[in-house]
């Protein structure tokens, strides 16, 4: 069993493509894409699998695998809605927005920078008013 980040995951390496991947703490662990969605849904705390999948999605946008990317930033925002925290969907807003431009796709790239442009500039309206 290896232990990735706060969630364990018994499981083999498939394909022999490793990644290191920060957990909260900033503990770096190697370990396969596999082995990190799993050990984040074994933990069963979707903070951590949205972190999961925002990791992985930024290793195949570096790796210039835009499909990839988009699949796991996809997920990412699926569950920053699910947690209704706004500032992780308005990262995921961003995150979907570079993948959509490596796969130059421009008008979904440009509606998801907008979007994510709306949602922070509600967010930073609500901070000057609590001040």
């Amino acid at each position: 069993m290896r232990r990735v980040g706060r969630a364990a995951a018994a499981c083999s390496v498939r394909d022999g493509r490793r990644a290191r991947i920060l957990d909260g703490r900033g503990s770096a662990h190697r370990s396969s894409e596999l082995e990190v969605e799993e050990g984040a849904e074994a933990a069963g705390d979707d903070k951590l699998i949205a972190h999961y999948h925002n990791v992985i999605g930024f290793i195949h946008l570096r790796q210039h695998n835009a499909g990839a990317a988009l699949q796991s930033y996809g997920h990412f925002l699926e569950l920053a809605n699910k947690q209704k925290d706004s500032t992780t969907i308005g990262d995921a807003y961003n995150s979907l927005a570079e993948a959509y431009l490596l796969d130059r796709q421009f008008a979904p790239a440009l509606d998801y920078l907008f979007q994510a442009k709306a949602l922070y500039g509600r967010l930073d309206a609500r901070k000057k008013l609590l001040k």
